[in-house]
């Protein structure tokens, strides 16, 4: 993968290498210890044979009446997991940039400000409907709590991901020196 660097007075061009085991593996860390765990109970007619292990973990599963009822954690992958993905199947430099800028930016929130903000939202909120929506979103945060209490930001693993990426340049050019190439062609 080639990766081009706009700097201020040059622009540098990089052949991108990564060990993707290591990388792959990190990102299966940063699932574990940084996505927000999110404690769901639902009823449904059909069974569900299988569940994506790494979004999904079955809690309990039981039979009532023609219904099951399932109790499971999801994950919910934060940005990082995502930027990861894209770098490692498409080979995206838009996600490689994001990810050696350290965009926190649509980061997943902790799960204390995740809980503040909708408590903020409920005191906000006049519609009925909309604030009983909120209630059973808060229920539910409130409901997994214990299932959040070690989950780490995912910030702190920006740089380790970092580390695994290697920059080779390749090329480098002076912004002043392609200003001129280009004025010597237009006079052609």
């Amino acid at each position: 993968m080639y990766y081009t660097e706009q700097g201020e007075d040059f622009i540098t061009t990089y052949f991108v290498t990564f060990d993707i085991e290591k990388m792959s593996k990190l990102r299966n860390d940063i699932i574990y210890n940084c996505s927000f765990i999110e404690r769901i109970t639902e009823y449904r007619k059909e069974e569900i044979t299988e569940f994506d292990q790494k979004k999904y973990r079955v809690l309990k599963k039981e039979k009532v009446g023609d219904k099951y009822k399932y109790t499971y954690l999801e994950f919910h992958y934060p940005k990082l997991v995502k930027l990861i993905d894209n770098f490692i199947k498409s080979k995206d430099s838009a996600s490689l940039k994001a990810i050696l800028d350290k965009n926190f930016k649509g980061e997943l929130d902790t799960y204390e400000n995740t809980l503040k903000n909708f408590i903020r939202e409920l005191a906000q909120e006049d519609d009925k409907l909309k604030r009983n929506a909120i209630e059973r979103k808060l229920s539910t945060l409130i409901d997994s709590t214990k299932d959040n209490k070690n989950q780490k930001d995912p910030r702190l693993y920006y740089d380790e991901v970092i580390k695994l990426i290697k920059l080779n340049p390749i090329s480098k050019v002076s912004r002043i020196s392609l200003e001129r190439e280009e004025i010597r062609k237009r006079r052609i």
